[in-house]
């Protein structure tokens, strides 16, 4: 099989240039500290005189003066509780009483247990076993240091195990055990299991249980005040596990529209729920703790494709997995038992990925984190204080960000919080005030005085900035770069190395001198087939501080004389491109500045942060150059033997390319530990068997093909690995970087998967006849180059207008611009909105029954029509301005409009209302709901009213709409007076 492609030029930098070989000192750097004010507090290592691997959890052992800490290989560690210890013991290994554990999750000790000795220890023995999660309690055989009795384990309760499986254990103020658990199931599809609104389950919950007795049959027991107990006395329906309550009838309020619930009580149902619930609605509640003087019990939730979300858990609450995420909708159309409660917090992905809930902070050392809530994220490694007085947010910082993957936090007896960094080694720290807040300093806002170039718009690099380049740049919508490396003084990396016998491999801690940067400039042609065209676009800059490494962009001025930083939350440009390989002829792109969260989910621990530079990727007159110059050590380029080609060299095998695409561009996540939703390793010195990638069923989705496997040799159609990177819709790969598809990879990389069958491959139907199927489209793709060019045009065209997004995406970009449909997605601005001229005539169409904005009708009056819950749209554009009205659809819950503040209701009986405070009088609390309907409620039966800081209409409103019929609903709602 034979493929045609076209070429992108790399950046060449001179040989002369490469060929220095005497040391020049960098003395013009102005890139120190940060363009924002220094975060208040930092990372500090403590417990550095013992290791662990993989840790995933840290208890104090009440008033033995000891932590143990939970690897994910299932030891339990005892270590003295002196920040100067050399010493730890194992106090319990789960693998060695039972083989089969692949995760160790949790640890709490009894509230009693200086009488019982009682320790209670979830993990999972097996994956994807109904009962493969498990809760167990086992008795101390010894105290110091301490042991744990292996025979004593009772098993108390098991859920299914999976993806997500939550596994947080902690015992709140009444004395009772409160255990989280996950959907069990994979990244993607969200909540394929449908259990986030299930309480027939035990499924993304948090449970709560009493220990101390026994109900009939069980290990444990109910306790009678859970929110879903029922009084009514029905036989068992089922049980999910030896250790399982049966389901108990309950009565809860049919929902009703956007998950309200009905006032009528004779429009109830009877439905089952697990008795153990305490609350529900959870995607996969990461760390859980109580705050002892408020009894609060706080979660973090770790979110999917959009936000990260923080709770502050309530009785019989539903948090809204996976109707929602977050306040955005995911799949609304699947039925709320009870109404949902909003997160206290949510943080989109540009700034957090994976979150992990924390403590709140009562001790010493940091009187002003006294009482905040302190939690972090894992792919970010910030860090961030909420204080809240039981109503609302009063405060909320982001008060570190460092280079941790901040797996778990843990809080001493003295109310002191630690946090875990997770990897081999896994390491402990804590924070301390930040030595430099005082320093003040002078962050470069343009290239030019950065000192990294003696000429900025020439590219020239300053005295001792030396250029280099690389084997297999990263795929970045065609543009090309050009690198540099500049460390001040006379140092360079210091690398140490280990052999790890275990894994077979030699491993590498390398440091740097502080402030040491690394810059790459990105080129583009305008014109395709013109070199004269080609513009500079935007210089990368990755800068250590000494403490992290810290990523910024700088943004090129249309005359190329100079380049300005972008803020930290990125930023777009449009560029108008013309050439032959654009259907057309042209095409209007969209050049995404990443925000500086973004950048480092890339350039991470994991890699050790600079991507560009590693031994892999550095052509062999560079490593050299940069040996002799001592800007590396003599060891830098031991640490990997694998050596990356050019992808896109057609004297090169197909495997060889591939496999160095695949390192270039996904292997930053996807190796091991590398962040990676899923056991995928890329990385080009695995053997291709070490990949898990070759005959592995996807764990996020297979796009509709039959059959699909993340690679299946001798069949490119049918591995998803080869659709993700084709397609230019949902769950396209890599997830940050370039907007466009590499169609030069798809050949290449098509070819290795064929060169790897073993038999001959299954028949490929012939796509002409049929393109009703994602992999037969796929395969349409792949034969590109064997067909004629007007056949594979008609075709592509009906392909990319196809019902089946999955279909739609692989063939969308090659349709005009013109007949491509842009929305505006998560990266929705006011300006995007506000830069079209609105029409209020097409407007008001999409406000029709069949319109794109009729789902505002079911909570807002327009002009009579509608519900009357949310504010009457009616007159809106007499109250707010343009800017206004963007801004209410773009962050609903920045300014809530007055007496439109959500409040939520938990009854006496553990029903739970939620909606707005229309009157209040001394007997009665008159509450308007979702069905529009009021509501008085008796304050006789109110146990408790909760006024909550977010709004009730969701984010994300206008993310299926195009800018122009953003800017079309906004002018018709302006004209509303």
């Amino acid at each position: 099989m034979k493929f045609t492609f076209f070429f992108s030029l790399a950046f060449v930098v001179t040989s002369a240039a490469l060929a220095q070989s005497t040391r020049v000192p960098w003395t013009t750097s102005r890139i120190q500290g940060s363009p924002e004010p220094p975060k208040p507090f930092v990372a500090e290592q403590v417990f550095t005189g013992v290791t662990f691997t993989n840790a995933l959890d840290m208890v104090p052992v009440p008033a033995l003066g000891q932590w143990v800490v939970a690897e994910n290989g299932g030891k339990i560690w005892a270590l003295p509780n002196d920040p100067q210890t050399k010493q730890a013991t194992v106090a319990l290994d789960l693998k060695a009483l039972h083989p089969k554990v692949d995760h160790a999750y949790g640890i709490a000790f009894h509230p009693k247990f200086a009488a019982n000795k009682q320790v209670f220890v979830t993990y999972t023995n097996g994956d994807k076993l109904d009962d493969g999660s498990r809760l167990s309690r086992f008795t101390v055989a010894q105290e110091r240091p301490l042991v744990i009795d292996p025979a004593s384990e009772e098993v108390l309760l098991t859920w299914r195990s999976g993806g997500h499986n939550g596994a947080a254990v902690a015992f709140g103020n009444d004395g009772l055990l409160y255990l989280s658990t996950g959907d069990s199931e994979v990244p993607a599809p969200p909540d394929p299991l449908n259990t986030g609104q299930d309480l027939t389950d035990l499924l993304s919950c948090v449970l709560r249980i009493d220990v101390d007795r026994k109900d009939a049959g069980k290990a444990y027991a109910v306790p009678k005040d859970n929110p879903f107990v029922s009084h009514a006395n029905t036989p068992a329906s089922r049980a999910d596990t030896p250790a399982s309550n049966a389901d108990t009838p309950v009565r809860i309020q049919k929902p009703n529209g956007e998950g309200a619930a009905k006032a009528n009580p004779d429009e109830s149902v009877r439905i089952t729920a697990r008795p153990e619930i305490w609350c529900y609605g959870l995607r996969n509640p990461w760390k859980m703790s109580f705050d002892r003087p408020t009894g609060n019990l706080w979660c973090g939730d770790v979110g999917w494709e959009q936000w990260e979300q923080i709770f502050l858990l309530k009785r019989g609450e539903n948090y809204g997995w996976s109707a929602m995420e977050g306040n955005n909708p995911i799949l609304p159309e699947r039925k709320r038992p009870t109404p949902i409660s909003p997160p206290i917090v949510t943080h989109s992905h540009t700034e957090a990925a994976s979150i992990t809930g924390g403590f709140v902070y009562h001790g010493k050392r940091l009187p002003e984190l006294e009482g905040a809530y302190i939690y972090g994220d894992y792919e970010t490694g910030k860090i961030w204080a909420l204080w809240h007085d039981g109503k609302q947010i009063t405060r909320h910082d982001e008060i570190a960000d460092t280079a941790a993957k901040i797996v778990s936090f843990a809080q001493g007896e003295d109310g002191e919080v630690l946090f875990i960094h997770y990897g081999t080694p896994a390491t402990v720290h804590r924070l301390m005030r930040n030595p430099h807040t005082a320093i003040t300093t002078t962050f470069p806002r343009r290239l030019s005085e950065t000192g990294l170039f003696a000429d900025v718009a020439m590219q020239t690099p300053a005295a001792g900035v030396q250029p280099f380049e690389i084997r297999a740049p990263m795929w970045a919508d065609e543009a090309v770069g050009q690198r540099f490396i500049g460390i001040v003084g006379s140092g360079g990396a210091a690398t140490k190395l280990s052999a790890n016998k275990t894994k077979r491999r030699i491993d590498a801690k390398v440091t740097w001198p502080k402030d040491t940067v690394l810059a790459k400039t990105l080129r583009m042609r305008l014109h395709h087939e013109a070199a004269t065209s080609e513009r500079k676009i935007e210089t990368q800059v990755l800068h250590y501080d000494g403490e992290s490494w810290n990523a910024y962009s700088y943004r090129w001025n249309n005359d190329e004389t100079d380049a300005e930083l972008v803020g930290p939350n990125g930023d777009e440009r449009t560029l108008d491109l013309t050439g032959k390989n654009f259907p057309g002829g042209k095409h209007r792109h969209t050049w995404r500045f990443h925000s500086r969260g973004e950048c480092m989910r890339c350039h991470n621990s994991w890699n050790q942060f600079a991507l560009g530079l590693q031994p892999p990727q550095l052509t062999d007159d560079s490593a050299r150059t940069l040996t002799a110059l001592g800007l590396i050590d003599a060891d830098y380029t031991k640490k990997s033997a694998a050596r990356l080609s050019d992808p896109h060299s057609e004297n090169l095998s197909s495997e060889a390319r591939a496999r160095s695409w695949l390192h270039a561009n996904c292997a930053h996540c996807h190796r091991e530990n590398g962040g990676g939703s899923v056991a995928l390793m890329l990385n080009a010195e695995l053997a291709q068997d070490e990949m898990r990638a070759l005959n592995e069923k996807p764990l996020r989705g297979d796009f509709g093909m039959s059959d699909a496997r993340v690679i299946l040799p001798g069949s490119p159609w049918k591995s998803v690995l080869l659709h993700r990177i084709a397609t230019s819709g949902a769950g396209h790969m890599p997830a940050v970087g370039a907007r466009d598809v590499d169609g030069h990879a798809i050949g290449f990389l098509a070819e290795w998967i064929l060169s790897m069958a073993t038999v001959p491959p299954p028949a490929q139907p012939n796509p002409l006849t049929s393109l009703a199927s994602p992999d037969r489209a796929l395969g349409f793709l792949i034969l590109r180059d064997m067909l004629e060019a007007e056949d594979f045009a008609e075709a592509a065209e009906l392909a990319a207008l196809s019902p089946n997004a999955h279909i739609r995406g692989l063939f969308e970009r090659f349709l005009p611009d013109d007949k491509r449909v842009e929305t505006l997605g998560p990266l929705a601005t006011a300006q995007k909105i506000s830069a079209r001229r609105g029409d209020a005539k097409r407007g008001a169409e999409l406000f029709s029954p069949t319109g794109k904005a009729a789902t505002c009708l079911a909570c807002h009056f327009l002009n009579g029509s509608g519900r009357d819950f949310g504010p009457d749209l009616s007159q809106v554009g007499a109250r707010l301005t343009k800017p206004q009205i963007i801004e209410s659809l773009l962050a609903p819950s920045k300014i809530i409009t007055q007496g439109f503040q959500p409040v939520v209701v938990t009854l006496n009986d553990g029903s739970v209302q939620t909606g707005f405070v229309v009157k209040r009088d001394e007997e009665t609390v008159s509450l308007k709901i979702g069905t529009g309907q009021t509501l008085p409620l008796k304050k006789a039966d109110v146990k408790t009213e909760q006024t909550m800081p977010m709004s009730l209409m969701p984010e994300g409103q206008l993310h299926s709409l195009t800018a122009q019929e953003a800017a079309d609903l906004v002018e018709y709602l302006a004209e509303r007076k």
